[in-house]
């Protein structure tokens, strides 16, 4: 067994925590973009998406009956040939309207279900990003202390070995 061991370079651990660090950037901004991208569809659906379709219920309502309202004054009149127009308007203002009940529905839906959707996803990446802001930091600190002991370890003189001259 060797008294000494034989290190000639820590070049591959330098790099290797080069790339660590590289990737703790990468990877806490990713991280963060996520976390933004989560905020955002929240707030899409919550300030957006609800008082949009609220908006447009009350709006295809109001144009729901203004055709009927059209309707039963053709049918009055006896105009026959433009209460056919008159229906038709009224059943694509009801198609429009039930749609709208549909996407309110549905925004509704998704406002009350969206943390229950997100929550254990969000775990997961709140361990991640632990890991990237508390271990990977330490990670990279040890490595480089690992570097530096085995630079230094790699200077030292076995005893009885002499020096050589300074040039």
């Amino acid at each position: 067994m060797a008294d000494r061991a034989h290190i000639t370079s820590s070049e591959a651990l330098d790099r290797f925590r080069i790339a660590l660090i590289k990737y703790q950037e990468r990877a806490a901004a990713a991280l963060h973009e996520m976390g933004d991208e989560v905020r955002r569809t929240r707030h899409w659906v919550q300030q957006d998406r609800l008082p949009h379709w609220n908006h447009e219920l009350r709006r295809r309502t109001r144009l729901l009956e203004d055709a009927q309202q059209r309707l039963f004054s053709a049918e009055i009149s006896s105009f026959r040939d433009t209460a056919g127009d008159e229906k038709r308007q009224v059943l694509r203002c009801r198609e429009a309207m039930r749609e709208a009940e549909e996407k309110l529905r549905l925004a509704k839906k998704w406002d009350q279900n969206f943390d229950a959707a997100v929550g254990p996803l969000a775990k997961h990446v709140d361990n991640l990003r632990l890991l990237v802001d508390d271990e990977l930091p330490r990670a990279i600190l040890a490595l480089s202390q690992m570097i530096q002991a085995l630079e230094d370890y790699a200077e030292v003189r076995p005893p009885g070995d002499i020096a050589p001259p300074p040039s």
